[in-house]
């Protein structure tokens, strides 16, 4: 995905990888890698940890990721579905709550001013 985005970095958009899991992560340096070269990129990683796993690793990310370079910003959020399950409107604003702000950092670190957009026949 990193790959796939880093193409992409010219154009006007702004996307969102959803991942789901029911496993640890195996290689936790590499996924640390991988989001760190993420954070200068037009995008933000969802991870949802599914089931009763030890999710440790995982809920430790925030504290793990240590930016490279001044334009480094947090990219990842992690949440146990278990936590929410019952309450799956806590689960939706807990997820996306950081959303508007990861755009925002974003826009603002790469100097990307928002775009007016005309419509036609806006009455």
């Amino acid at each position: 995905m990193v790959e796939y985005m880093e193409k992409r970095k010219h154009k006007s958009e702004y996307n969102i990888m959803l991942v789901i899991t029911n496993e640890p992560v195996a290689d936790m340096e590499k996924t640390i890698t991988e989001i760190n070269k993420a954070s200068n990129l037009p995008m933000s990683i969802l991870i949802i940890g599914l089931g009763d796993k030890d999710f440790q690793k995982l809920e430790m990310l925030k504290t793990e990721i240590t930016p490279e370079g001044s334009s480094s910003r947090e990219t990842a959020k992690f949440w146990k579905f278990n936590r929410s399950k019952d309450r799956l409107g806590e689960l939706t604003e807990k997820v996306l709550s950081g959303i508007p702000e990861q755009i925002v950092e974003y826009m603002s670190l790469n100097r990307i001013e928002p775009k007016i957009v005309q419509h036609d026949n806006v009455q």
